[in-house]
Order: structure tokens, then sequence, then C-alpha cells
């Protein structure tokens, strides 16, 4: 996590309008017109997993299963980069995994903005605002 923390020292995503804001594992994503993303980061063995909640529990319960897994599969469809699941906690999150020795910089900031806007737009796509 050591190479996480000092790529995460910068307060701006490189090349972008995107603002970053370092908790200690989570990452507080600022987005273009005042959305916020949230992106937890953690090493499992060999990779790092980069995770952000697009919906609550509560929200995916308004949906029947079929009508969600239906959403899930059909995002998953049109992305070559983020996958979107159900968590063990019941969210609906967007993930990202990659092998923690061969992750560069550029890498990693492609990854973070990614995985943010997709879940940004995803989870509007689902509630029609911004539930941070």
């Amino acid at each position: 996590m050591r190479k996480i923390n000092d790529l995460l020292k910068s307060r701006d995503l490189p090349g972008t309008q995107i603002k970053m804001a370092n908790r200690g594992g989570e990452i507080v994503m600022m987005l273009p017109g005042g959305r916020r993303q949230v992106v937890h980061i953690r090493r499992e063995d060999h990779r790092y997993i980069l995770a952000s909640r697009v919906i609550t529990r509560g929200r995916v319960k308004s949906f029947s299963s079929r009508e969600i897994a239906e959403k899930i599969w059909d995002r998953n469809r049109y992305s070559d980069v983020v996958e979107f699941c159900i968590d063990e906690g019941g969210e609906l999150v967007g993930r990202i995994e990659q092998v923690a020795d061969t992750l560069d910089p550029e890498e990693f900031f492609f990854f973070l903005r990614r995985l943010a806007q997709e879940c940004d737009r995803f989870e509007y796509l689902l509630t029609g605002k911004d539930e941070m």
C-alpha cells in the first residue's frame, strides 16, 4: 500500500478536472458538477482491489432480484474495465482488480478515474441523483 499512498499525495487526478481527498484507504473523488464518489482501496495477496458503492443495500432491495440482476448484467456487458456486483454487505458496487507488482502510476490514475466515473453514472441511472 505504500506505493498507492505515495501516488495519492496529489490532490488532483492528473489530466482531469477531478479532485481527490485521501482518507487512508478511502479516496473521495470530486467530479465535475459537484458529484462525488468514494473509492476504497485494499491489498489482497498479490493484487489491489479498488471498489466504489453505486447504491446502498436498501436501494438494491427496492428492485426485484431479476430487475437488479438484469441491470448489472447489462452494465457489465458494456464495461471493459469495471465489474459491477452485489458485495457481501448487499450493496451494488463497482470493482477493479489489478496485480500489485505491475501497477504503474498512469494505470492507477486511469483505474481511479474510470471507477469513479462509471459508478457515478450507474448510480445516476438507477437513482437520478448523487447519493454519495
